[in-house]
């Protein structure tokens, strides 16, 4: 999800990506929220790519646009030009500023964005069933603005989320097609003890809280195909990112090292405030000659308190 892709940081979003040393471009890519409006601007973005690729004509296009028609909107798929020669626009009548696909080969490529209301999901997921019919290899990725199993899929709080499923229509539709999550090629989610790297799983992150909105999911050829799912860092962080967000995985981890230090911070006080309190009730108990000295106070209390030492706090 390109979250804005404002034409300050579009330049640097498709330069970049020849800057991640050790990194290939990817084959192709799918962009959602590319908030583009008029041709213009989409023909710029075409050539933006190409210079990336240091190509100025190109006999295939390597890259395929859908305007915005609202603020938070708009789809690309960028391709690479070892394989631009195989990709082909389908069913290009029916795109929309939230959906379109393209062939390669004999596979089907689908790029989603559903919409994030989520009473308007169960329309765009039965409408999504019309492009699942006519392949039988289809890789379908995208934003899909909600999760099918919520304790592996989402963080609420710093812990799993207890909630159900956010979207019946998908999961029937995921299951009708016999479309399988990418992720679940190589981790049994199911598995409780399945170990799972946060940082090359969840795709959103916000304060005490992560999601995997991000998914691929795959059936045919494409299942036998699928070697890896997980996340990467982009060439280059949008607009949106850039104004809300953490703009690299490092910064969020101090994010979430801010975070844990305010709480360690809040715990000290905490115990500050818990041993005065004893203190306190110590020395009524045993007299106010208790406040005249640490040393006393802590000899004295130990002595008649080493009952509670292991009891915990709700107990007592």
């Amino acid at each position: 999800n390109f979250r804005g892709f404002a034409k300050a940081s579009r330049r640097r979003w498709l330069n970049g990506w020849w800057r991640r040393r050790g990194n290939p471009i990817p084959d192709m890519i799918l962009g959602q929220e590319t908030n583009h409006h008029t041709t213009e601007e989409k023909e710029e973005i075409r050539k933006q790519w190409k210079r990336a690729w240091q190509l100025e004509k190109t006999k295939n296009p390597l890259s395929h646009w859908q305007l915005s028609q609202t603020p938070f909107s708009g789809m690309g798929i960028l391709v690479s030009p070892t394989i631009s020669d195989r990709v082909k626009p389908w069913n290009q009548a029916s795109w929309t500023e939230m959906i379109m696909a393209v062939e390669m080969d004999e596979w089907l490529i689908i790029n989603v964005y559903a919409p994030a209301k989520k009473k308007e999901q169960p329309h765009y997921f039965k409408d999504l069933e019309q492009w699942l019919t006519q392949h039988d290899t289809i890789i379908l990725g995208g934003d899909f603005n909600c999760v099918l199993r919520p304790s592996r899929d989402r963080i609420t709080k710093r812990i799993p989320s207890t909630a159900a499923c956010e979207s019946l229509p998908l999961k029937h539709l995921m299951n009708k097609y016999d479309m399988t999550d990418g992720v679940e090629l190589h981790h049994d989610l199911e598995e409780e003890d399945e170990k799972i790297e946060a940082l090359r799983y969840f795709t959103r992150w916000i304060k005490d809280g992560a999601s995997r909105l991000d998914r691929f999911y795959v059936k045919g050829d494409a299942f036998q195909a699928t070697q890896a799912v997980q996340v990467t860092d982009a060439a280059h962080d949008s607009d949106h990112q850039e104004k809300n967000g953490p703009k690299t995985i490092g910064a969020l981890l101090q994010e979430i090292k801010g975070g844990n230090k305010s709480t360690q911070n809040n715990k000290k006080r905490n115990i500050s405030r818990q041993q005065q309190t004893s203190q306190t009730g110590a020395a009524r108990s045993f007299g106010v000659r208790l406040k005249g000295r640490d040393d006393e106070t802590r000899r004295f209390f130990k002595r008649n308190s080493e009952w509670q030492r292991d009891q915990s706090i709700t107990d007592i």
